[in-house]
């Protein structure tokens, strides 16, 4: 995933992903929208 998303995709990885949307721009930097899988 590099590319932007819109906002549909963007709220729906968000949810997905579960990304702070609260306090943060809405377009997200890709390190940010990436889970920190462990």
């Amino acid at each position: 995933k590099g590319r932007k998303l819109s906002a549909g995709t963007l709220l729906h990885d968000v949810n997905k992903h579960r990304v702070r949307l609260f306090g943060k721009p809405f377009e997200l930097p890709e390190r940010d929208f990436e889970p920190k899988r462990r």
